[in-house]
């Protein structure tokens, strides 16, 4: 279990500054209170969670949102009894993809990451519990992706 938190709090932080470019790594980012900014969402993981843009979506990369769509994809061609290693492992491929091509910034930027930390969580848990509700969970998250970027 050690190994596990070990893992998820090496994972977050990378992901928080994978696709910065250094000058954005020196700054400080200045983040909007949740109260002031939209709605809360999958914040139980342990991330931030996602606001909108003063009650509109953000704007986000193509490449970002082709990666979510094909996602989405990928778990909704997963049938139960189907080999849940392969499917783990398109949707980490499809995950690091999204990161290699951020060209995002700012507070889009951040929200994106609050969106993508959990579902990293998510993704990581296929395979230990193997269950269709986590598939089932994982699609209804990538579903509301929409939600908050287009």
């Amino acid at each position: 279990m050690k190994i596990r938190s070990i893992y998820m709090c090496t994972a977050a932080l990378s992901l928080m500054f994978a696709c910065k470019s250094p000058s954005e790594k020196a700054r400080n980012s200045e983040a909007l209170p949740a109260a002031e900014v939209g709605i809360p969402h999958h914040s139980s993981d342990g991330a931030h969670a996602v606001e909108l843009n003063d009650g509109k979506k953000w704007t986000a990369n193509p490449e970002t949102t082709q990666g979510i769509d094909a996602m989405i994809g990928q778990v909704e061609a997963y049938k139960s009894g189907d080999d849940i290693s392969l499917l783990k492992e398109k949707l980490e491929n499809e995950f690091k993809m999204i990161f290699q091509q951020c060209t995002m910034t700012g507070e889009a930027h951040e929200q994106l990451h609050n969106y993508l930390i959990p579902l990293k969580g998510k993704i990581s848990r296929l395979g230990v519990d193997t269950y269709m509700d986590n598939v089932n969970e994982i699609a209804e998250y990538l579903h509301d992706y929409r939600l908050y970027f287009e």
